[in-house]
């Protein structure tokens, strides 16, 4: 059995849709339609900060870097005004590097390094808005055992 999340295609962040609803969307459909959307939520206020900025990173390296277009703040205004992404451009970037934004990928797993050994440690680190022993609780002010 193979396991896949591909992020360009499997629902990743929360976006709240212009009428109000919060509807689950995939990062090309984010960036697609952008400009329908109020914004994202999380319950996980970090979460939702670095989503924000994988965003910048993926529309920056979509609409300037992939393309070799001169980036400044005249051809990063120019993007902007335009009041939407190209779709068209969006689509051509997420299928030449599909493969690179799947989670499980043995080979290249998305922002992960791939078949670490060392010592193991607790799942609740992961979360950092709970404690666990080792990690502050930022949002929660809660004891472990709570």
């Amino acid at each position: 059995m193979i396991i896949s999340f591909n992020l360009s295609k499997d629902p990743v962040a929360l976006t709240v849709c212009e009428n109000g609803g919060i509807e689950e969307t995939d990062l090309r459909t984010v960036l697609a339609e952008a400009h329908l959307r109020r914004g994202l939520r999380d319950p996980q206020p970090t979460a939702e900060f670095g989503m924000y900025r994988l965003l910048m990173a993926l529309a920056l390296d979509i609409f300037f870097l992939e393309s070799r277009e001169t980036f400044d703040t005249d051809s990063l205004s120019d993007l902007m005004e335009k009041g939407q992404f190209d779709a068209g451009r969006i689509d051509a970037y997420f299928a030449k590097y599909a493969n690179r934004f799947d989670l499980f990928d043995l080979q290249r797993p998305f922002l992960q390094i791939g078949g670490m050994d060392g010592e193991e440690k607790p799942l609740a680190g992961l979360v950092n808005l709970q404690p666990s022993g080792t990690n502050a609780g930022h949002f929660h002010h809660l004891h472990e055992d709570e």
